[in-house]
């Protein structure tokens, strides 16, 4: 490795919870994963190969690294994302993740790496190479917002081996929320599950169906980012349009990372 590749090192530091978070829901949509270093955090915004769903993530960054300048950079989320599970970390003390990227804007493939450490712990990734993308931000005209609790979104997951669609459907009087499903397997069997939506914004009766292989990926997220402080999910859809869902990740009380799922409606027949 040649001297001047060494010295071109690039520092971020962030939360290390928040962090396995990110990558838990970037691994679900791509096999590689490009972020973007902001002034104030990381941001990783991009579709899956199918452009059935949409991720944008923002994640804050720790201040103790100044901030010199936007840079790219891009890796294995999976690989990422297991080294960090290899990382002992104690249930409260987050210390910061600290990430030092090697050989970034030229050199050859073998000269980009990046190092991750926390605490006394250390582990080496090799960077990918940087794609170029250009994805406008979705717009479409909601008429309907949900505010769902921990427990009701379980719920709808459990559906995922019922069927490969699920329908959802808002009221506005009274106000009701209504997930519908029919089994792939069972021929007239039919589920649903109603909640009364204490926290809502409704313009309208909604209507919408999506798969919910794409739909139990982010949800299993959620769960599991969610598990200790039962954050709630953030729902917006309007009548046979993409769903919006979004959720923040709070670790001892303060917000790190903003996770928004962009998945686009079911065409059902």
């Amino acid at each position: 490795m040649s001297e001047n590749i060494t010295q071109q090192t690039y520092k971020i530091s962030t939360n290390i919870e928040a962090m396995k978070t990110t990558l838990s829901a970037v691994s679900e949509i791509v096999e590689e994963a490009t972020f973007n270093l902001e002034s104030d955090g990381l941001r990783f915004y991009s579709m899956d190969p199918g452009h059935i769903c949409l991720l944008d993530i923002f994640q804050e960054r720790g201040k103790s690294i100044l901030f010199d300048h936007e840079f790219k950079f891009a890796v294995d989320p999976k690989e990422f994302l297991k080294e960090l599970k290899k990382f002992k970390v104690g249930r409260w003390n987050y210390e910061s993740l600290k990430l030092e990227l090697f050989g970034l804007n030229f050199g050859a493939q073998e000269d980009r790496y990046m190092i991750i450490k926390y605490k006394d712990q250390s582990a080496r990734i090799e960077l990918k190479e940087v794609m170029p993308s250009s994805i406008p931000k979705p717009k479409f005209q909601v008429t309907s917002k949900l505010v769902l609790p921990h427990d009701s979104v379980k719920a709808i997951k459990a559906l995922e081996s019922f069927s490969d669609g699920v329908t959802f459907e808002v009221s506005k009087l009274p106000a009701i929320f209504k997930v519908k499903t029919k089994s792939d397997h069972v021929m007239h069997l039919e589920a649903e599950i109603f909640f009364s939506t204490c926290e809502s914004e409704i313009q309208e009766d909604t209507s919408s169906s999506y798969g919910t292989d794409y739909l139990n990926k982010f949800l299993k997220v959620y769960l599991k980012a969610t598990e200790e402080n039962s954050t709630d999910l953030t729902v917006e859809l309007g009548n046979k349009l993409p769903l919006k869902a979004s959720f923040k990740v709070d670790i001892n009380h303060s917000t790190l990372s903003n996770i928004i799922y962009y998945l686009a409606p079911r065409i059902i027949e």
